[in-house]
């Protein structure tokens, strides 16, 4: 029996103050690397964990299983990561004859060694591997972060050869080309990942689909074998040039909550370029009768009423809790909030954000897209960004003709991976909150 299976239960019933020291002591010493924080249940089986690396704050639940045997073997388990019970992770490698053949490629980090591969597996940072999940070698496995994985899927890096009918399968040995699943996957119960596949980032796997082929970065993938029945990207939207007026393609190819906000702010736009004065008394009676929105400062009603809608689009499109317009205050270089979705208590406090300071006034300082995964690393100004509980959150500048006018921002309270495609999808939505608010201003609706 390995030694750690030994170990912790023995150490069990120990009281938890000196017994977390006293097992963190004694960890240390068996692990090639263990972080702080980590939780090891009971029963929790490991062979060669001088092989195994884990991250701070794992959590690793009862009847887990982690092989790490065989020539220069290792399994990494990144940190915050959560190993449900159950388990079985297992570079594998004794008893299985690898073969060279043109089925293995290896660029893809396999190295042979006599009978045994040098196996990795590398588990990224925040993922979860729910019970009864087997992730076998002895092909190299990489699955990155925030990725979920559901019960009683496998994912085996290895494929057994059976060309030749005079000899038995199990003779013939097993090519392996190894196995890539990017961040923010969501593999569903019971899916198979065969050898030599890379799920792209994002991709969400349909339960009880075997994937034998590569999946495009934010697809979803159904069926056995696995193919891909959509995307979850946003229709391309294209913007067109330094006139500031914006152009697409088709409507149609913009998100369904989006489309209606266009759709509305071109109807607004024609109406009042036909009859300035009618079309504004209408449209006020109207947006006052059926709003109930918390506005800024300003008193350009309709400048907030199209804000608002924006900002609900936004909020479903991206599945986030907070979507917020920020413009500068010229005579303050301050920014503050002209719109808000979720932190109306900035508007109620007169929140005002000094240009370079916190996370808004980086983003306008910098007229670059800043990310931020966790905001209890940075400063922030306003104290409502964490009382509301925000962890997470994505700002994009708001220009009109290369002029940073201010700053739009998102923000979620649970930790989340901003991707690069929901980056240009909010700074598109920033771009044409500048193309409007220039026309207003050209139509004398607005004085900002």
């Amino acid at each position: 029996m390995p030694r750690k299976t030994i170990l912790i239960p023995l150490l069990g019933w120990i009281p938890k103050s000196p017994g977390a020291k006293l097992r963190g002591l004694l960890y240390r010493g068996l692990f090639a690397e263990l972080g702080n924080g980590c939780a090891i249940r009971e029963g929790v089986e490991f062979t060669a964990p001088e092989s195994i690396e884990i991250g701070s704050n794992v959590l690793i639940e009862s009847r887990a299983r982690l092989d790490a045997a065989g020539v220069d073997s290792k399994i990494t388990i990144g940190k915050k990561s959560y190993i449900r019970q159950d388990v079985h992770i297992k570079c594998m490698g004794d008893n299985h004859q690898i073969l060279i053949g043109e089925q293995v490629n290896i660029d893809r980090g396999v190295d042979i060694r006599g009978s045994r591969a040098n196996c990795r597996i590398e588990i990224g940072d925040r993922t979860y591997i729910a019970p009864y999940v087997c992730i076998a070698g002895p092909g190299p496995i990489k699955i990155g972060r925030y990725c979920m994985i559901a019960s009683h899927t496998g994912i085996y890096a290895n494929q057994h050869r059976f060309t030749n009918l005079e000899r038995p399968i199990q003779e013939q040995g097993v090519t392996c080309k190894g196995i890539v699943i990017e961040d923010n996957c969501w593999i569903g119960s019971g899916a198979r990942i065969l050898d030599g596949v890379t799920i792209g980032e994002g991709s969400v796997i349909g339960a009880a689909a075997v994937v034998t082929k590569d999946i495009p970065p934010y697809s979803i993938a159904v069926g056995v074998p696995a193919k891909v029945v959509s995307s979850r990207k946003p229709k391309e939207l294209v913007a067109a040039p330094a006139s500031q007026d914006m152009h697409y393609r088709d409507l149609s190819y913009l998100p369904a909550s989006l489309q209606a906000v266009v759709a509305e702010t071109e109807e607004v736009f024609k109406l009042i370029s036909a009859d300035r004065e009618k079309g504004l008394e209408l449209l006020q009676q109207h947006i006052k009768a059926s709003s109930n929105t918390v506005f800024g400062e300003s008193e350009d009603f309709l400048l907030q009423h199209f804000l608002h809608n924006l900002l609900h689009s936004v909020c479903q499109m991206l599945e986030v809790e907070t979507a917020t317009v920020l413009l500068i205050k010229k005579d303050e270089q301050r920014l503050a909030i002209q719109a808000t979705l979720g932190l109306e208590e900035e508007i109620l406090e007169k929140i005002r954000i000094p240009l370079g300071h916190g996370f808004a006034g980086q983003v306008a300082e910098t007229g670059e897209p800043v990310v931020v995964a966790n905001l209890s690393d940075i400063e922030v100004v306003s104290p409502v960004l964490r009382t509301k509980g925000l962890i997470s959150m994505l700002g994009v500048p708001l220009r009109i003709k290369d002029q940073v006018l201010g700053v739009f921002h998102v923000g979620t309270s649970c930790h989340r991976p901003f991707t690069g495609d929901e980056t240009r999808l909010l700074k598109f939505v920033a771009d044409y909150i500048g193309w409007a608010i220039d026309r207003l201003q050209t139509l004398k609706i607005v004085a900002l």
